[in-house]
């Protein structure tokens, strides 16, 4: 497996595990990395696909822009679930790759219902990648080489959010992405009988590395600026966030050293709880002084807040 690949399934822990004497199925949240010619039960449409030297890749006859192949998933509820949905590809030339949320329909000029990347090789419309919806398209990136990239679709609650990283190094950057608050306004079609997650185009030259289905954890109770969990915020939290954005320390909740709530970890938020303990500035966004939720969809998180485990 190269590097990448490695890279890219240690950042998930979910897989199919075979226990003893029991029989395969299909889990909702895996990582394929197809570097064993065996299909893998979660997934189906391998009939439109083959193994090639740890890649899959569209099966040589009948390839052509016009005769398109997906593969998706066999559970058909992701519209239930919160995940992440992550397709590592590298694009061939005059082609389009699909990523979505749908039917996933076997073969078509399109992947049937569904919300979906459109990604176009970079000969192809300048390689502008899209959102393709009930909403319309809208494009957000551009494919400048043939990769390898990493298209994501994430949901959480109601709200899509679809990305990419346009030169995939094995650890997710987003180049650009577009975010939808509704999914019922992106795809009102969506239901749990026909919501699979799905990958493919028409291209033989396409080469998908891996595919990661991964599980968001729900979000944990923290109180913000409480950066050590001592239960008081005092001049040791500013230190400890400042230890973390230039000395690499770690912490359990980012989402608590987050204090002016922006999504990001620098030093302005510990300037900001220093204003609040000496100067008598603003306090930080809530949840300040007692337990809660972060009111800010960002990718920070909350490992553990032992203080706030009661009230999760």
């Amino acid at each position: 497996m190269s590097p990448i690949l490695q890279r890219a399934a240690s950042l998930f822990v979910f897989g199919i595990e075979l226990a003893s004497g029991s029989a395969w199925s299909a889990e909702p949240y895996f990582v394929e990395t197809f570097e064993n010619p065996v299909e893998n039960p979660s997934l189906q449409g391998y009939e439109h696909f083959r193994f090639s030297d740890g890649l899959l890749l569209r099966q040589p006859e009948n390839s052509g822009d016009q005769d398109r192949a997906y593969m998706s998933t066999v559970l058909t509820d992701y519209l239930t679930r919160d995940f992440i949905f992550d397709v590592v590809f590298t694009s061939g030339l005059d082609t389009i790759t699909f990523v979505g949320l749908g039917q996933g329909d076997w073969v078509g000029r399109e992947p049937g219902p569904s919300v979906r990347l459109r990604i176009h090789a970079p000969d192809v419309a300048g390689g502008y990648v899209e959102v393709s919806s009930s909403l319309g398209q809208a494009t957000f990136a551009h494919l400048l080489t043939q990769g390898p990239h990493c298209a994501r679709i994430e949901k959480r609650g109601t709200r899509m959010t679809f990305s990419i990283d346009l030169d995939f190094d094995g650890e997710f950057k987003a180049d650009g992405s577009r975010s939808y608050p509704k999914i019922d306004e992106l795809g009102p079609f969506l239901d749990a009988e026909s919501s699979r997650l799905f990958f493919g185009g028409g291209s033989q030259t396409t080469q998908f590395d891996a595919v990661t289905v991964a599980a968001i954890e729900a979000p944990r109770l923290f109180r913000r600026g409480d950066v050590n969990v001592d239960g008081v915020v005092n001049i040791v939290d500013p230190v400890r966030i400042l230890n973390y954005a230039f000395s690499g320390s770690q912490l359990d909740c980012l989402d608590a050293a987050d204090a002016d709530d922006d999504g990001s970890i620098t030093i302005t938020d510990a300037i900001g709880l220093l204003g609040y303990l000496y100067l008598g500035t603003i306090a930080p966004p809530v949840p300040f002084l007692e337990c809660g939720l972060d009111p800010t969809n960002d990718e920070l998180g909350c490992k553990q807040f032992q203080l706030c485990v009661a009230s999760d």
